[in-house]
């Protein structure tokens, strides 16, 4: 596995936790308190989803 689809992995994870989170699917209390301005609570999410999905599939394409 390269860095490249682990990391990209990861973000896709973490936002989709996030989202999780302020969709009150699950209720984790310490990542429910990082909320500073409304367009990193509701954008960012987003925004590490698409460079994470990204990642993946340029590390897919590169492997063939």
């Amino acid at each position: 596995m390269k860095l490249r689809l682990a990391m990209g992995v990861i973000l896709v994870v973490a936002s989709l936790l996030k989202i999780a989170v302020l969709t009150h699917i699950l209720n984790i209390d310490w990542l429910s308190r990082v909320d500073d301005e409304p367009w990193a609570v509701y954008g960012v999410p987003f925004i590490l989803i698409f460079v994470g999905c990204s990642l993946i599939y340029e590390s897919i394409k590169a492997l063939k």
